[in-house]
């Protein structure tokens, strides 16, 4: 069954729905700007803030926190294996998720992370927080079976959510992530490619089925990722409608 706050959201807001993104955390300014999208949630890096700023991380999060007050927050500690620049241990990054918990509305836990991190995932559950889980690919598109395989891994563990980014030039590589799309139905899933075909991928999906996608706004956190407002823009010439 849906998480309840995500049935709200999407009862609430139409697609595409947008997850805002930067590197360099959010201004006040940011949240002005992403009231002309369909900005729901902004996900703050946490591997990302630490790299930009060592000395003054906590005063950082601190603030982005007051910044987006009232606004869905997702955290993300992001490893080197999936892209990102966290280098500590499982149980470090524990530590942070904790530290910050009472202040997320989502979670990002890598897929491969999720069996070892069971006991927290079942605490932020129980806090009703939505749990995300993720997997990251600088190089393909893996098979639909993989695909699959990853999505059940996902909700083996508690996810509410199934985010699977991929890296595709060509459109026809993007094939194996449509199956999935049009297939599976028994979780929430948020599907995207990086590389040349990043705009596009990510706004068709976005108004086919995936519960959100991401796109920047400020600094972008994945290579080719599309502003919000390009991810908008494209959305009302498939969709004049909108």
């Amino acid at each position: 069954m849906p998480h309840s706050l995500l049935l709200g959201l999407t009862k609430k807001c139409s697609p595409p729905r947008l997850v805002a993104c930067s590197g360099y955390g959010f201004s006040k300014k940011d949240a002005n700007i992403a009231e002309k999208y369909n900005v729901i949630a902004y996900e703050l890096r946490l591997d990302l803030l630490k790299e930009k700023y060592p000395d003054s991380i906590e005063k950082e999060i601190d603030k982005n926190i007051q910044n987006l007050q009232n606004k869905n927050l997702i955290f993300t500690i992001r490893s080197k294996k999936e892209g990102g620049l966290f280098k500590g241990t499982l149980q470090e990054k524990e530590n942070i998720y904790h530290k910050y918990l009472q202040y997320a509305f989502a979670l990002d836990i890598e897929i491969r992370e999720l069996p070892f991190l069971k006991n927290f995932v079942k605490e932020a559950k129980l806090k009703n927080k939505v749990m995300i889980a993720s997997y990251h690919n600088f190089s393909c598109v893996p098979s639909f079976p993989f695909l699959q395989n990853l999505v059940r891994q996902g909700k083996k563990y508690g996810a509410d959510i199934v985010k699977i980014a991929v890296y595709a030039d060509e459109l026809i590589q993007i094939t194996p992530l449509m199956e999935l799309q049009r297939k599976e139905k028994s979780v929430a899933l948020s599907l995207m490619t990086m590389g040349k075909t990043a705009l596009l991928s990510r706004t068709i999906f976005a108004l086919v089925g995936s519960i959100w996608t991401y796109a920047s706004l400020g600094k972008p956190t994945a290579p080719n990722q599309p502003t919000c407002a390009q991810i908008c823009e494209l959305a009302k010439i498939l969709l004049p409608s909108i």
